[in-house]
């Protein structure tokens, strides 16, 4: 449906004993120890510039005390408009709704809680929609904060549809903003303590009833949206409510099952943000940042993906002067970042969870560590760092935050509905991690930029593109003297992690297709499995097809520059969504001519016919074709690592990089970086 358009024009407040004629509506209010506030509430009622025709208390078992306000009440109110209903023990908020919804007498039904009140216009306004448009079951409004007795503004404002695929992912029918139809068949799930109102609102909507969102403010909530008090403090039960509100729709006629996994995954995304939020506002506000030189914290998974991207980077940060900590996962080269010089700090973080309840405490943990330490700059490093790291840096008031997009994974490989929802839920993490001024995101390929830029994940302004994580070219240093032994047979080199995504099934295949033709060469292999990723080769995969002979499996390799000193080709058919591969930067760096997919991140190293050859990815027989011609010609493969070299020297290498992030830290920390650059 398309937006409709209301019309707004505010009539002079009035009380509302001057009407003649009510709105035809029955003002439902359950009521549990809310003596303090319940006048409030009725208050607002009892101001509306139109007159519901009925109001209905139902005390839900509340102490001596509220009974006695709710008394006062009545006997202010008068019993024709007001009538008082009281439950004997306590039912929820549920049962207190559907005990008054089965006595109200007028065809509209309002709701109101305790705690909450509503803008003088807020009947008349929603009470005309809901007569001029009986194709509407019910509609709510925005109720975010509004006081209610501020005065709306005269002119136009949009009606929207709300429907059941966006009520899925989020609920914009506050209770306090609902109006709905008496004649309605359902009722709130009195089974449920949280999340009933969302529940009805999602059977009503699956059951083809319509409802409509007015664009106007027209309810004070006078709490946080959760995590105050009542019935919002219970954070945990609310997820558990709004997750069994969800469960109940699994036989809902057009909802797929990996949409309400979906639906399921996004609620306890926002159960995290609630909870951080919840606990940031007990967050004690520390002591001023130290003076002098600014500290700067990497926040990375892994030990090992530390040292492999960003031990340069952190070195060169050190020695200009900064204070430099890093943050990983427990490890077991944890030992050698603390021999560099630089203090560790353990996370609870593990890139591999899927735990709800552990990636919270994760979350949480990275808060508590922002705090400690105070760190003027965090750099975030992949997905799960980016994401929990940026909402504890809003958390904690960390200010300058970069995060480091090394490709987009798996995630973004080509899926089934399942992946495109997951994909859908990272984007819009990504977007969340992207508030804030002092915010910048950097990419090692233009592609990924272009995709963030293009599905509106992030400003173009908060985006720099700094190519890979460098190279050092005295360490990876190129040899292009010739072999010993000429009759040697040729050796091309996989060097990654043993994932399924990596092409390690088409790397084996097409040696296994250049071996049955005979061709005088050998297929290694380097790397162990990550026994954390669902896409890991096993080791018994791996020994196969060594004793197989078709490649030769070395494990893990310390001393790479040496290894890459012993092989001619260098060779990786990836289907992941990289950054820029290390393996591929450091191989043309000694010199080696490359064979890569075509795909993000391998393009930007690997210059088909100029240092190696692009293929398509998945594709075994261009793969052998493009690793044959290479194995049979000693001079192009030199040729190819002349050029690779000469890439890696112009565009690639670690001081480039380190030039580039830093130019970004000038950027986030002003003076403070130019007072480090002058001292």
């Amino acid at each position: 449906m398309k937006s409709l358009t209301g019309h707004l024009a505010v009539a002079a407040e009035r009380p509302f004993s001057v009407l003649a004629e009510p709105a035809l509506v029955t003002v439902i209010i359950p009521c549990y120890q809310a003596g303090a506030t319940i006048g409030r509430a009725l208050a607002s009622v009892a101001a509306q510039t139109l007159r519901p025709a009925e109001v209905i208390i139902v005390d839900d078992g509340s102490d001596a005390e509220t009974r006695a306000v709710l008394g006062g009440l009545l006997a202010s109110y008068g019993d024709g408009w007001l009538k008082l209903f009281f439950l004997e023990t306590n039912q929820g908020p549920a049962a207190a709704r559907n005990y008054a919804w089965d006595r109200a007498t007028q065809p509209l039904l309002a709701f109101l809680d305790a705690d909450d009140s509503w803008h003088p216009e807020k009947i008349a306004i929603q009470y005309a929609f809901m007569k001029e448009h009986p194709e509407f079951a019910l509609s709510g409004h925005f109720c975010d904060g509004v006081r209610p007795e501020a005065a709306l503004k005269t002119g136009a404002y949009r009606i929207t549809e709300v429907r059941l695929a966006e009520l899925l992912y989020r609920n914009r029918l506050r209770t306090p903003s609902v109006m709905l139809r008496r004649r309605l068949p359902d009722r709130f799930p009195e089974n449920f303590r949280y999340g009933e109102d969302f529940s009805l609102w999602l059977q009503l909507l699956a059951a083809s009833e319509r409802a409509a969102l007015i664009g106007l403010s027209l309810a004070q909530t006078h709490k946080a949206a959760f995590g105050a008090t009542g019935q919002s403090a219970a954070l945990w039960a609310m997820e558990k409510g709004e997750l069994q509100a969800l469960y109940r729709m699994r036989r809902a006629p057009g909802i797929s099952g990996p949409r309400l996994a979906g639906a399921c995954f996004w609620s306890l995304l926002k159960f995290c943000r609630r909870f951080l939020l919840t606990a940031g506002r007990r967050l004690s506000v520390p002591e001023e940042r130290r003076p002098g030189p600014p500290t700067i914290l990497f926040l990375v998974t892994d030990d090992w993906f530390f040292l492999l991207h960003r031990r340069a980077l952190a070195l060169a940060a050190q020695q200009a002067g900064c204070r430099v900590l890093v943050a990983t996962a427990p490890g077991p080269r944890v030992a050698e970042i603390k021999s560099l010089g630089f203090p560790h700090f353990p996370l609870k973080l593990r890139r591999s969870s899927r735990n709800p309840l552990r990636e919270l405490l994760a979350c949480w943990d990275i808060a508590g560590l922002y705090r400690r330490q105070r760190p003027d700059l965090v750099h975030q490093v992949s997905i799960k760092p980016i994401i929990y790291g940026s909402l504890a840096a809003r958390l904690t008031g960390i200010g300058a935050v970069v995060n480091a997009v090394t490709g987009l994974g798996f995630v973004f490989i080509t899926g089934g509905a399942g992946k495109n929802y997951l994909r859908r839920l990272v984007e819009a993490a990504y977007r969340l991690a992207g508030g804030g001024r002092r915010v910048r995101f950097l990419f090692e390929n233009p592609d990924d930029r272009r995709h963030f830029l293009d599905r509106k994940i992030v400003g173009p302004e908060k985006t720099r593109l700094i190519l890979g994580s460098g190279v050092d070219l005295e360490r990876f240093s190129a040899s292009f003297s010739s072999p010993s032994d000429p009759a040697a047979a040729p050796v091309v080199l996989l060097a990654a992690r043993m994932l399924w995504h990596k092409g390690i099934r088409e790397y084996v295949e097409a040696a296994r297709l250049l071996l049955q033709e005979g061709l005088n060469a050998e297929f290694w292999l380097a790397g162990m499995p990550d026994t954390s990723n669902p896409a890991a080769v096993s080791i018994a995969r791996l020994l196969y097809w060594h004793g197989q002979g078709v490649v030769r499996w070395l494990g893990y390799q310390k001393d790479m520059p040496a290894l890459y000193r012993q092989v001619d080709i260098v060779c990786l058919p990836t289907r992941y969504r990289e950054g820029i591969p290390v393996t591929l930067l450091e191989a043309a760096a000694c010199g080696k001519s490359l064979v890569a997919t075509d795909m993000p991140g391998c393009r930007e190293i690997v210059r088909s016919g100029e240092n190696g050859f692009l293929v398509p990815p998945g594709s075994v027989s261009e793969l052998a074709a493009a690793l044959k011609t290479l194995l049979l010609d000693p001079a192009l493969r030199r040729r190819f690592g002349l050029r690779g070299r000469q890439l890696v020297a112009q565009e690639f290498s670690d001081k480039k990089v380190i030039a580039a992030t830093f130019s970004v830290y000038h950027e986030l920390l002003g003076t403070r970086w130019e007072a480090l650059e002058k001292s």
